[in-house]
C-alpha cells in the first residue's frame, strides 16, 4: 500500500501538479482510513444483504444493526493498529468506548432509515438497500471528524 500510494505521488508530480510533503502526508493518511472504512463497508453490506435481504433470517433494519457493530469492532482494530497507532494515551477501553459512542449515530441513522423503509414499503429490497446507503453516506462523514475529535485526538 505505502509503495503503491509513493508511485501515485510520483507520477502526480511528473505531471507537474504541485503536491507538498505535507499535503501528500495528509492524503496518504485519508486514504488509509477509507481503505479501512471501505473494508467495514463491504463487511457490513454483506452481512445486511444476506441476513436481511436474501435469507430474510432478521428483518432488515436488524441486520444493519448486526452488520454494524461487526463492522464497527473491524474498523476499530484496524484503524487502532494501523492509522492512528500512538496518536492517543488514552487506554485501549476508552477508545474503544468513545468509537461507539462516535459511530453510533451513523449506526442510529442506518437503522432509522431502513426501519422507516421497512414500514412504508413493505419491505421492498431496492428501497430497503437506499435506505440502508443513505445512512452509511449520512455517517461517513461525522465518523471521521468524531475519529479526530474524539477517539484518537492527540494532546
Amino acid at each position: 500500500m505505502e509503495k503503491l500510494f509513493m508511485f501515485g505521488v510520483k507520477c502526480v508530480r511528473a505531471l507537474g501538479i504541485p503536491l507538498s510533503d505535507a499535503l501528500a502526508t495528509r492524503l496518504h493518511h485519508v486514504s488509509r482510513v477509507g481503505l479501512v472504512g471501505l473494508t467495514c463497508f463491504i463487511l457490513q453490506s454483506a452481512i445486511f444483504e444476506i441476513l436481511g435481504i436474501r435469507m430474510g433470517i432478521v428483518n432488515a433494519s436488524t441486520a444493519a444493526l448486526i452488520g454494524g457493530e461487526i463492522a464497527v469492532v473491524t474498523g476499530f482494530l484496524l484503524n487502532n493498529h494501523f492509522n492512528f497507532k500512538g496518536r492517543s494515551t488514552d487506554p485501549f477501553w476508552r477508545r474503544l468506548l468513545i468509537f461507539h459512542l462516535v459511530v453510533s449515530g451513523s449506526l442510529f441513522a442506518q437503522w432509522s432509515l431502513v426501519s422507516l423503509a421497512e414500514v412504508y414499503t413493505s419491505g421492498t429490497p431496492m428501497i430497503l438497500r437506499g435506505a440502508f446507503l443513505a445512512g452509511v453516506a449520512i455517517g461517513f462523514v461525522t465518523n471521521y471528524i468524531g475519529y479526530h475529535l474524539f477517539v484518537w485526538r492527540t494532546h
